[in-house]
C-alpha cells in the first residue's frame, strides 16, 4: 500500500495537476536529455560564512509538473537531486546535478514501464557511487502494474539496476549507501486481496545484485517503511508506520543487527491515533533522530523522536494551531545539530542545536504552494541544501532549491 506520507504527497500533486494543464515536455527533457545549466551566484552570494538565512537557488525546470524529492551531496562540487516531471499522462524520473556553480538536468533511463517513473530517494557513498530509488508503473487499466525502481550513477552515466521480480506491487521509498557492496532500500508492498494491505519491504545490494530480506509487519491492517539510515553494516534503522486497526496509524521503527530486522518500540503522541515517522538521520549508534507528523485537534503537528542507544523518546516541537505540518526531510550536522524540512501550506524548516527544536523562517517563492521534501549538508562547507517544489496560482509546479548555513547569528536552539 502507498505509505501515508507518499499518499498525501501524490494525492496533493495529482489534485493540482488535474487543475493545471501542464505544457508538453520538450523531446530532450522527456527522454531525460541534458538541459541548459542554471548557474548559482558565487561572487557576493550566500556562502557558508556570513549567510543570514534560507535563500532560493536557481534550478532547471523541464516545462512540466516538476518536483524534487531527495538530495545528497558528496562534496562542495558534487550534489544530486532527484524527483519527477509530469507531462500529460506521463511521469518521468528526473535528476539534477550540482557542480558547485550550477544545476544541470541529467539523462535518466526508464524503469520497467514507461508511463510512470518516480524517484523518491537518493544516497551516495562516493561521487562515483550514487543510488536513486522509487517506483515504475504501467498504464492505467484497472490495477496499475508497479515495480521497484533502482538507478545507479557510476561517475559517467545513470543505469537501471534490476531488482527482484514480485507478483505484488512493490515500491521503494528510501535508500542508504554504506559502501559499493552495502546498500539498503526500504518501502512497501501493496496487496489488494486481504489485510494486511501493505507490508514492509527491505532489500539489500551486495555489490552484485539486489535481494529481498525479510522484515517484520506488526500491524495487521497495514505496514510501510518510509526512510532508512545506516550507521554501520550491523546497525541500520528504518522507520514508517503500522496500522493495527482501520483508521489508526502508529509509528514504526525497525532495526537491522547484521542478521535480522526486528521491531523496536517507539512512542506515539498521547491522544492521537494518527502518528507517522517519515524521515531519519543517524549521527552515531546512540544519537539518531526521526521525524514525521501527528494528527491533533489543532491540526497536523511536527513529530520528533530521538534514539539514545537504549530507547526512543518523544521530543516536543512547536505546534502551529490549525497548521498542516509534515517533515519528510531530516539531516544531522556536526556534534549536536539537526535540521528538518517539510511543510504543506508553505515551506517549513526546524532546527535543533542541542536543547530544543525551533522553527526558522524560510522563503515561499510560489504564490500558490511551496513544499520541501529533503535536506542535506554539503561536506566540509557548512552549507545546507533543501529541495522540493514551488507553484504559482494557475501554473504548473517548478523545482525549488533552498540554501542556508549550518551555523549563523539567526540560529537559536
Amino acid at each position: 500500500m502507498l505509505s501515508v506520507r507518499r499518499f498525501m504527497r501524490y494525492a496533493f500533486s495529482a489534485a493540482v495537476v488535474g487543475v493545471v494543464a501542464a505544457p508538453a515536455v520538450p523531446a530532450a527533457a522527456a527522454a531525460g536529455g541534458a538541459m541548459g545549466a542554471v548557474r548559482m551566484a558565487t561572487a557576493g552570494g550566500r556562502g557558508a560564512a556570513g549567510c543570514a538565512g534560507w535563500s532560493v537557488l536557481p534550478s532547471p525546470d523541464l516545462a512540466g509538473w516538476d518536483s524534487l524529492r531527495a538530495v545528497t551531496a558528496t562534496s562542495a562540487t558534487g550534489a544530486w537531486a532527484v524527483g519527477t516531471v509530469t507531462s500529460g499522462r506521463t511521469t518521468s524520473a528526473m535528476a539534477q546535478r550540482w557542480d558547485g556553480r550550477s544545476w544541470r538536468a541529467a539523462r535518466l533511463p526508464d524503469g520497467t514501464y514507461h508511463n510512470v517513473n518516480e524517484l523518491d530517494s537518493v544516497a551516495a557513498d562516493s561521487p562515483r557511487d550514487v543510488w536513486a530509488v522509487g517506483r515504475s508503473m504501467g498504464p492505467t487499466h484497472g490495477m496499475q502494474p508497479q515495480t521497484t525502481l533502482a538507478e545507479h550513477w557510476d561517475g559517467r552515466a545513470w543505469s537501471v539496476v534490476p531488482t527482484p521480480v514480485r507478483q505484488d506491487s512493490p515500491q521503494f521509498a528510501s535508500v542508504a549507501a554504506l559502501s559499493p557492496a552495502d546498500v539498503w532500500a526500504v518501502g512497501d508492498v501493496f496487496n489488494t486481496s486481504q489485510p494486511p494491505y501493505g507490508r514492509t519491504l527491505t532489500e539489500h545490494f551486495d555489490g552484485r545484485s539486489w535481494r529481498a530480506v525479510p522484515s517484520p509487519n506488526p500491524g495487521p491492517q497495514d505496514d510501510s517503511l518510509d526512510a532508512v539510515a545506516a550507521v554501520s553494516p550491523n546497525d541500520v534503522w528504518a522507520v514508517g508506520n503500522a496500522s493495527p486497526a482501520l483508521g489508526v496509524v502508529l509509528t514504526l521503527a525497525e532495526h537491522w543487527d547484521g542478521r535480522h530486522w526486528r521491531v523496536v518500540p517507539t512512542p506515539n503522541v498521547p491522544g492521537s491515533g494518527f502518528t507517522v515517522l517519515e524521515s531519519i538521520a543517524a549521527r552515531s549508534a546512540s544519537d539518531i533522530w526521526t521525524a514525521g507528523f501527528y494528527d491533533s485537534n489543532a491540526g497536523y503537528g511536527s513529530l520528533f523522536e530521538h534514539w539514545d542507544g537504549k530507547q526512543w523518546h518523544l521530543v516536543t516541537a512547536p505546534l502551529t494551531p490549525g497548521g498542516q505540518e509534515e517533515l519528510p526531510g531530516l539531516v544531522t550536522v556536526g556534534t549536536d545539530q539537526a535540521w528538518a524540512v517539510g511543510g504543506f501550506e508553505g515551506t517549513l524548516t526546524e532546527h535543533w542545536a542541542g536543547h530544543r527544536w525551533v522553527k526558522v523562517p524560510s522563503p515561499d517563492p510560489g504564490s500558490f504552494a511551496n513544499f520541501l521534501s529533503a535536506v542535506t549538508a554539503v561536506p566540509r562547507t557548512g552549507q545546507l541544501l533543501a529541495v522540493g517544489y514551488q507553484q504559482d496560482s494557475g501554473h504548473p509546479a517548478k523545482t525549488l532549491v533552498l540554501s542556508d548555513c549550518v551555523t549563523g547569528p539567526h540560529r537559536r536552539g
